[in-house]
């Protein structure tokens, strides 16, 4: 299914490729999914198309709801434009008339929602929990908190450039028009009055912060430059569409003044420039800005004048093509050699019940296994993988398919932790302790217990009973009464009869109480723990199976249903020496009696293949790797290796997990630099070569601030850029190459405000990164790259050579030498020398 090759419509290449996504999710029956298609790109036209080939091939009942009236005007004359006589079948409603008619939704098979956001798009969502719901927007909305769906087509900001769908944008800093004085709000207005004048050619248009701001602009341009040259459009003009219309038409009118009017769905190829002389919410001022980007005659780029001090930073990757900063008064935004120093937030590399790895199908293998009546046990499991790929993540996403089963205990032993343990049997023994029984309550203490020493060992206490029973029958006669009475009380049938009743009594409450309070397993443990040359304690050795397989069983029983089974998790064990590695598994040996236990390691196999190597070659063993081989036969039954992430997976994994909050609102970075075309890499990002002017690295005075530094959507393309280029597929390296880039950003804040800089600086990371893995002249190679020699490289770094000499040129040695300095001491150590 996909859009007709012979539909006989204009369609981009793009436009093309969201029609066969959305067509294909719809084959698929998905019913959330998103299309980020950024403003310019066609997202109506592109949903007209969409309805087009859905229609050739069924007839559902489609519902489109957009956010006013003059947009669901616009849309319904598209899609009759596209539809022709078939647009019948589509109704086109504003979502304020979808108020407390939730009712009426269900009258739908499928809903488009057209550029909706906030909480607009939340009580669409809502309404349609269950049922399809496409949503094609222009503004990002994948916030933090905020899950619409799947987005199963992106086009942004910078590809719609590089298409030349539409034109690139102009930055022009000022200072805030709002908190400005009067003389400074003066200059303000001469600043713009000296574009409007030098550029006969150019429409500008004003957004104000009220009507009253509003007027005082209008009043002010219309005395200086005649009552033609300026219009106004606000809710209280009578004739502003009699305004608008002078204002389109090639003339003396070359200003329109508004507060929110003509910010979003306002098209005129003709207009060139927007002065912002207020603070706008992010979606708004997206959709603002994005009203000068279309493409018109003679017009090569749209310019953003801000005076409202607005962040830039914001969803689509936008990128400016060039910022300059105005000096207003004597002022500037920032000041030339100070800049914002802001709190980092790095993140951790602990494993997380989120499957953005892809590991999903392997969990759902392993836990039909685990499940299986028909899976011998006990059974162990070997999950092998290179150190970091995510063995610790299966394992919680195993955890967490198992958390509703209560027939399924989790106990896990991280091997590392306890490789400074002089028993590696002991600390087994203790975790095992530690989550079955010490971590219990007194009363669930004393029912294991009582399994172990009466119901699980039947025939064992009736011996206990029984001597007990003796032993307390001669106490209490010896203690109560005389030859005398004995003689008496033995002729005496009714006496004999309460005598032993008393005593059986007396014996159960002890015999019962004994056991109770006796757990065999707790006191081998503190033995142990005593003992320090446990090691040579061989006798030790049994009697704590005996307890861990009592506890087990005790735990594990269940009355009137099937037994519990209890999963042993050993982990980190790659990261232990090869004496503790052998250790381990001698000790894990100590479960194999009890048929419950299903075994899971978590190992980088080499490395457990090594370990047992050298036990081998230690002994001077005729072909110690085939022995090292046979003995892992002997302890695995089931073995699996993680497969490589591919380089799909790694994006999944850069901008959900690194850079998750790239895509929220209020991000604080402004990105600079100037962008062209690069034409020779087959890569979905910025494909073009940067041109910047030089900069000394050290000549900044940084102002501490409180507020935590966001990552932004262009570093995440950057990183996933040179992830590309240097092939590195290990999940956890990924982890600190990205918090070496955060950690940058934070001690070296001019990096923010420059997009070269930054992209120079990840490249040199993933550069260091991948010459420590590669090869052992580390620092000559580097040396190479910044001395611009390809002479001695070897043909694997020619490729990324070219890249670098390409975009990285103009740079200096000097300044490429200080990068490279800050990058290798925020790295691993890769030489002996230091």
């Amino acid at each position: 299914m996909g859009i007709s090759e012979t539909s006989g419509l204009e369609v981009r290449a793009h436009q093309k490729e969201a029609v066969n996504s959305i067509l294909d999710a719809i084959r698929s029956e998905k019913t959330r999914c998103v299309v980020w298609m950024t403003h310019g790109s066609g997202a109506t036209y592109t949903l007209a198309l969409t309805l087009k080939e859905l229609f050739g091939f069924s007839t559902p009942r489609v519902l489109v709801v957009v956010d006013r009236k003059d947009i669901a005007l616009q849309v319904k004359e598209i899609i009759n434009e596209v539809l022709l006589g078939l647009v019948n079948f589509v109704s086109i409603k504003t979502i304020q008339s979808l108020n407390n008619k939730t009712e009426a939704l269900s009258e739908f098979d499928i809903v488009f929602s057209l550029g909706l956001f906030g909480q607009s798009l939340e009580r669409l969502s809502e309404w349609r929990r269950s049922d399809p719901l496409f949503i094609l927007t222009n503004t990002p909305i994948l916030g933090k908190d905020k899950d619409f769906g799947e987005l199963i087509y992106r086009y942004s900001f910078q590809d719609a450039i590089d298409d030349n769908v539409v034109l690139p944008l102009k930055l022009n800093l000022g200072i805030n028009f709002i908190e400005s004085s009067q003389e400074e709000r003066e200059l303000i207005f001469d600043s713009i009055l000296s574009q409007v004048r030098s550029h006969a050619e150019k429409k500008f248009l004003v957004t104000c912060e009220s009507r009253v701001e509003a007027n005082i602009v209008y009043d002010y341009f219309t005395q200086v430059l005649g009552s033609e040259s300026t219009v106004l459009y606000t809710s209280d003009v009578s004739d502003r569409e009699a305004n608008l219309k002078r204002f389109r038409l090639l003339g003396e009118t070359r200003i329109i003044v508004v507060v929110d009017m003509l910010l979003t769905g306002f098209e005129m190829p003709e207009l060139t420039d927007i002065i912002l002389l207020r603070k706008l919410a992010s979606h708004t001022l997206m959709q603002a800005i994005a009203r000068v980007n279309r493409r018109g005659s003679n017009k090569e780029y749209g310019e953003v004048w801000d005076f409202g001090k607005n962040d830039f930073n914001i969803l689509d990757g936008l990128i400016f093509s060039e910022v300059e900063e105005l000096v207003i008064g004597g002022k500037k935004t920032v000041s030339d050699t100070s800049i914002i120093q802001r709190r980092i937030t790095p993140i951790g590399d602990q494993p997380t019940d989120n499957d953005l790895l892809n590991r999903g199908q392997l969990v759902h293998i392993l836990k039909g296994i685990i499940e299986s009546q028909d899976s011998f046990k006990p059974l162990n499991i070997g999950l092998f993988g290179r150190w970091g790929t995510g063995k610790s993540t299966v394992i919680e996403l195993l955890r967490t398919e198992f958390k509703n089963n209560s027939k399924y205990y989790f106990v896990s032993f991280n091997a590392w932790e306890n490789e400074h343990c002089d028993s590696m049997s002991a600390a087994i023994a203790n975790s095992i302790a530690d989550s079955l029984y010490f971590k219990r309550s007194i009363i669930k203490k004393l029912w294991f217990n009582f399994l172990d020493k009466f119901w699980l060992r039947k025939d064992e206490w009736s011996y206990t009973l029984l001597i007990t029973f003796l032993v307390s029958a001669g106490i209490f006669i010896f203690n109560n009464t005389s030859p005398t009475d004995v003689k008496k009380a033995l002729s005496d049938v009714n006496s004999i009869s309460s005598l032993t009743g008393y005593i059986a009594i007396f014996s159960l409450v002890i015999g019962f109480l004994r056991a109770g309070f006796k757990n065999p397993l707790t006191q081998t443990l503190v033995k142990l723990i005593k003992n320090e040359r446990y090691k040579k304690s061989l006798g030790n050795a049994q009697e704590l199976k005996e307890s861990i397989t009592s506890l087990l069983k005790a735990a594990c029983f269940r009355l009137f249903e099937d037994d519990k089974e209890t999963i042993l998790i050993i982990d980190d064990l790659d990261r232990c020496s090869s004496d503790k590695i052998l250790q381990t598994i001698e000790a894990v040996r100590l479960l194999v009696g009890n048929s419950n236990v299903i075994i899971l390691y978590a190992v980088d196999k080499s490395t457990l293949l090594n370990a047992v190597n050298t036990k081998y070659e230690k002994e001077s063993s005729l072909k110690p790797l085939k022995k090292a081989r046979d003995f892992l036969g002997k302890i695995f039954q089931l073995v699996v290796e993680l497969e490589k992430p591919t380089k799909g997976v790694c994006d999944k994994f850069i901008f959900d997990r690194l850079y998750k909050s790239a895509r929220t609102e209020g991000s604080h970075n402004v990105i600079t630099g100037n962008t062209n075309e690069h034409s020779n890499q087959d890569v979905p990002l910025s494909e073009r070569v940067i041109k910047f002017d030089e900069l000394s690295v050290d000549e900044y005075e940084y102002i501490e601030n409180d507020e935590y530094l966001e990552p932004a959507i262009n570093e995440a393309e950057f990183f996933s850029y040179y992830n590309r280029l240097f092939e590195i597929e290990n999940p956890r390296t990924l982890i600190r190459l990205h918090n070496t880039v955060t950690f940058m950003k934070g001690l070296y804040p001019e990096i923010v405000i420059n997009n070269t800089e930054l992209k120079v600086y990840i490249f040199f990371i993933f550069l260091h990164e991948y010459t420590c893995e590669h090869f052992q002249d580390v620092d000559l190679y580097l040396s190479q790259f910044i001395n611009l020699n390809e002479a001695e490289l070897p043909k694997k770094l020619h490729d990324k050579y070219k890249l670098f000499k390409s975009e990285f040129s103009s740079l200096s040695s000097k300044q490429l030498t200080s990068i490279c300095s800050r990058v290798e001491k925020l790295s691993l150590p890769h030489s002996l020398d230091g």
